[in-house]
């Protein structure tokens, strides 16, 4: 019976505490970027498996009993650094992600795809006329060049024939017109937020390879001491 729970214990330590301590590790970067939609998918699988977790140390309880080992120095150092974790988790880790949620939550202006572009440059008609001595004047070629001033078309647009100066530049194009792309900054108490959630979520990660470790080199294995 003992075999039984301890497999137990290690199968659900493994297949709950893991993914906490992995998805816990992705929220700070998750938060960096301002991806929204990750940081909420990485919350609820936290929020998720915090429950699942459970049966850790439920499962731990019944196999120190079967073992009658409850008492033993090692086994109490292990729920102690166990109790921590799960304080860590629900106490800080959990709270400070939904309040990156919370942050994060007023910035998401993401456009749909395919939107309308910016307005572009509208270059005055050239009078059509025939072929003169200085080469083309107004034709398809030129109604072609000007649909290629519009943002987002290939090539430069068309100047008329004779026009001084360089030829008009559409109005987006430069760098921070209305409708370009703009990657979010986090704010001052954002960033504060992914450093304290990095920081918890590693004392987390080590508490739980504290615990780990003494359960691999406990007295009485045949790998203890």
């Amino acid at each position: 019976m003992s075999k039984v729970l301890l497999s137990i214990h290690v199968v659900a330590a493994i297949l709950a505490v893991g993914p906490v301590a992995v998805a816990a590790s992705m929220v700070p970067p998750a938060i960096r970027r301002g991806d929204h939609r990750m940081l909420q998918t990485l919350y609820r699988i936290c929020r998720v498996y915090a429950w699942v977790s459970l049966a850790v140390p439920v499962f731990g309880f019944a196999v120190a009993g079967t073992m009658k080992v409850t008492g033993d120095t090692w086994v109490l150092v292990s729920i102690g650094l166990t109790a921590l974790a799960a304080a860590v988790l629900v106490l800080l880790m959990l709270p400070n992600q939904r309040a990156a949620l919370a942050e994060l939550a007023p910035d998401v202006t993401a456009e749909e795809p395919g939107g309308t572009p910016g307005p572009a440059a509208t270059a005055e008609e050239p009078a059509a006329g025939p072929l003169g001595a200085t080469g083309l004047t107004a034709g398809p070629v030129g109604v072609a060049g000007r649909a290629a001033g519009h943002v987002g078309a290939a090539g430069p647009p068309v100047r008329p024939v004779g026009a001084a100066g360089p030829p008009a530049r559409p109005v987006g194009a430069a760098a921070g017109a209305p409708g370009a792309a703009i990657a979010p900054h986090p704010s001052a108490g954002v960033a504060r937020l992914a450093a304290r959630l990095g920081m918890t979520t590693g004392v987390f990660n080590l508490l739980w390879v504290v615990v780990t470790v003494i359960m691999i080199v406990r007295p009485g294995s045949s790998t203890g001491v």
